[in-house]
């Protein structure tokens, strides 16, 4: 009876064993049951705090304009931003593209669309000058500023680039000056003045001038023995001489044209965005059947004698 009791206790001690290690492997069964269902929670988690902006898989295009090179006259108050052909109007020195962009390299342009200039594809170009009755050479003579910028970018996914950006300047202003040094002025009815081997078009991607040959024609203002009118112009040709014609109309009816060639005067014309003065002697014809000339063409500082 002993031998059996003693048999019995030992199979409940093997009993009890068993049972704690089900109730262990259960408790560790849930434990890892538990675990990987925490596991994707706390991947994500990590993997939310070391992303830097809220599009990890693209980057954000913030863009300044530098306009320490423009004068206040030729800072627009709206551009447009076009980063691989998607255009945003915009205002003002820092703007962010509203769309964001993949890794790797993008091409990014700033330019405006001022008066009197028409931009078609990657070319800007002087509107015809449509008051006249020449042929489509003639060009407005008084253009608004335009400004460009062409670049490649390269964008980092998960980050934001910052760029500063320095817009070149395209269309300069001439004045010029006549001093009636011969003749009667008081005579003078009116003076209008036609410039060849202007250019009409720029390639605003490249950064380039097309060569297209043009003329603008403007109004000399009288104003006692001065003669004075203002151009801008896109640029000058440089296989082309650049030759302006006066045509002067008297009191009395009779006329005068006047061709004096300014080749050499605009020569360096692309080397600064500053007015370009350019001052010369007028010297009427004394009587009828004479010719009248225009001599002593010098440059001056450009100051402002916008005639229009």
């Amino acid at each position: 009876m002993i031998k059996n009791t003693v048999h019995m206790d030992k199979m409940d001690n093997r009993t009890d064993k068993r049972a704690i290690q089900i109730i262990k492997l259960q408790g560790m069964a849930k434990v890892l049951i538990f675990a990987s269902a925490l596991l994707p929670m706390l991947a994500s988690c990590v993997k939310d705090e070391l992303h830097d902006t809220p599009h990890p898989d693209k980057g954000a295009i913030v863009v300044q304009m530098d306009w320490s090179s423009l004068p206040p006259e030729a800072v627009a108050d709206n551009y447009i931003l076009n980063v691989d052909g998607y255009e945003q109007t915009v205002s003002g020195t820092t703007n962010t593209v509203e769309r964001l962009s993949e890794l790797g390299e993008h091409s990014l342009m700033a330019y405006n669309i001022p008066n009197g200039i028409t931009v078609s594809g990657d070319i800007a170009s002087v509107d015809e000058d449509n008051g006249t009755r020449a042929a489509g050479s003639r060009i407005k003579p008084m253009p608004g500023y335009l400004f460009s910028l062409s670049e490649t970018i390269c964008v980092e996914a998960d980050d934001t680039l910052r760029i500063t950006a320095k817009p070149r300047q395209w269309v300069r202003q001439v004045n010029m000056e006549l001093t009636v040094t011969e003749g009667d002025y008081d005579h003078i009815s009116t003076v209008t003045g036609t410039l060849a081997g202007v250019e009409r078009s720029v390639d605003i991607r490249k950064g380039e001038r097309q060569g297209t040959a043009a003329e603008v024609r403007g109004t000399f203002t009288v104003d006692g023995n001065k003669c004075r009118a203002s151009f801008r112009l896109m640029g000058i040709v440089p296989t082309e001489r650049q030759t302006l014609k006066v045509d002067i109309v008297l009191s009395n009816g009779d006329t005068q044209r006047i061709v004096s060639d300014l080749t050499e005067q605009t020569s360096h014309f692309h080397d600064d965005n500053t007015p370009l003065m350019l001052t010369g002697n007028l010297r009427l014809p004394m009587e009828s059947g004479m010719t009248g000339s225009i001599e002593g063409w010098q440059q001056a500082d450009g100051g402002n004698t916008d005639a229009h």
